[in-house]
């Protein structure tokens, strides 16, 4: 061999190719990073309730109006019929139908507040309340209900989870 092919190397992978790879890879996680990063805030604004920190100082209130809830000992029955009426039976601790009351509610998607809907309940006789579901969508729903007498503070409230089904 002679020295002028000694050191002399040709083609193959030099120094600034192993560089140029290694910047690409970490180019392209970044680049993947960045847009799950995007699309995480993008799509939720990490609001999870509306000022839970005043809700939270008024917590002991919330348990004495659960107490005299339960004390009144009434109860709550919802229903879905054609997919698009939900139906309220109230009664009181023996059985009575509930009539004359104020019911204001709200239908709620238990991981997404953008589909929130507001629920207006009219009479129907014998203790039972009816809302019309507009469009409300199938599936998992969150029922908050406020039961009052008009021209008075809330009486009972009411949580139930739904399933609401496919129409058709």
């Amino acid at each position: 061999m002679t020295n002028s092919t000694l050191g002399k190397r040709t083609g193959g992978m030099t120094g600034a190719h192993t560089l140029a790879i290694f910047l690409a890879v970490f180019a392209i996680v970044a680049g993947v990073n960045a847009f799950f990063v995007w699309s995480a805030v993008s799509t939720f604004s990490g609001l999870a309730g509306e000022d839970d920190y005043r809700k939270g100082l008024a917590y002991n209130t919330t348990l004495t109006e659960a107490a005299e809830q339960k004390r009144l000992g009434w109860q709550a029955a919802l229903s879905v019929s054609n997919g698009s009426v939900l139906s309220l039976a109230l009664t009181d601790a023996s059985g009575a139908p509930l009539d004359g009351y104020s019911i204001a509610g709200t239908l709620e998607r238990p991981a997404a507040s953008q589909f929130d809907r507001t629920l207006s309940f009219v009479p129907a006789g014998s203790g039972h309340y009816q809302a019309p579901l507009s469009a409300a969508g199938y599936g998992t729903w969150i029922a908050t209900l406020n039961v009052s007498r008009p021209g008075s503070g809330t009486v009972f409230r009411w949580k139930e989870r739904l399933w609401l089904p496919p129409a058709g």
